[in-house]
């Protein structure tokens, strides 16, 4: 009885994310040629994978004098509904005096299916400054976006971002915050 409940337990997540499927198939005679494939209609499903450039604010920066720099994002997951992306992104900003990397584990959400999404994330930071000291710790991202195209298989977006890290210097026990502020444009193959 318990590995019936267990197994159903473990089901629950699959059939609250199963789509509905039609009972029975049209005969071919009756499909129209012209119907546009799930490939062709710009839906998020499936595995993706993205880029993006833009700019970044280092706040709590060293630096007396400019404190942004390029940024170049990677990202990559599964789109678990059209509204719904769970995944991992990568990115990497640096100015004259450090460089700022960080990994990221979180999900994208779309209220309405398209236009405007959500971010939330969470991380490992690496931040490497001129003087060689390297600083590691958690962070914490959240974003919002608007999607401004979407051709087939695709989707382009304007990101803005902010994140909250707490680094410290290895061998020290106390962290310092830090946060960044990002702005960058991207493209999503789904």
């Amino acid at each position: 009885m318990i590995r019936i409940i267990a197994a159903l337990i473990a089901a629950a997540p699959l059939a609250a994310t199963a789509r509905d499927v039609p009972a029975t198939m049209p005969p071919a005679s009756e499909t129209s040629p012209a119907a546009p494939t799930p490939a062709d209609s710009g839906r998020r499903e499936g595995l993706y994978v993205g880029v993006g450039t833009g700019a970044t604010y280092l706040g709590g920066s060293l630096a007396t004098t400019r404190k942004t720099a390029a940024m170049l994002t990677i990202r990559a997951g599964m789109a678990r509904s059209e509204r719904l992306l769970l995944g991992v992104e990568g990115a990497f900003a640096r100015s004259a005096y450090e460089q700022v990397s960080y990994v990221d584990l979180g999900a994208t959400w779309f209220p309405w299916r398209r236009w405007a999404f959500v971010r939330g994330a969470l991380g490992v930071t690496t931040i490497a400054h001129q003087d060689a000291t390297t600083e590691r710790g958690p962070n914490l991202l959240v974003g919002l976006g608007l999607e401004v195209g979407r051709p087939s298989g695709a989707s382009v977006t304007l990101n803005a971002e902010a994140q909250l890290h707490e680094v410290a210097v290895a061998g020290e026990s106390a962290g310092r915050p830090r946060a960044t502020a990002s702005a960058w444009i991207g493209v999503d193959w789904y």
